[in-house]
């Protein structure tokens, strides 16, 4: 997974380049659908933007954002929203468990109201 960085006026910028790497492999590096994330970060007085995007194979561009006052909250919570993108985008373009049971459950409801007529 190749990770592009956009972090704007920032002391340690390469400390910061190393924990985002090691949160974003972590939390999305076993999806072998996605193979490039962009990731943004920016400072102002009152809080840290954190904006990820990503483009998973055979789909459209995620993209999210998320702002607190703590550096780390921002980024754990753009992490977890992306997260979130990413399990919808995964149960709907590969065979989910979920979709799998709702699937088998609907053909059995509809097999057993074939059966009563």
């Amino acid at each position: 997974m190749d990770i592009l960085y956009e972090i704007l006026d920032l002391p340690n910028q390469e400390s910061r380049k190393k924990y985002l790497e090691s949160k974003l492999d972590r939390s999305m590096g076993h999806f072998d659908f996605i193979k490039r994330v962009y990731i943004k970060l920016s400072k102002t007085a009152s809080a840290t933007t954190v904006s990820i995007r990503t483009k998973p194979e055979r789909g459209k561009t995620l993209f999210v954002s998320h702002s607190d006052p703590s550096e780390r909250k921002a980024i754990k919570g753009a992490i977890a929203k992306m997260m979130g993108s990413i399990q919808k985008y995964r149960e709907n373009h590969y065979h989910s468990v979920h979709k799998t049971a709702k699937r088998s459950f609907e053909k059995k409801i509809n097999d057993a109201n074939l059966h009563e007529s």
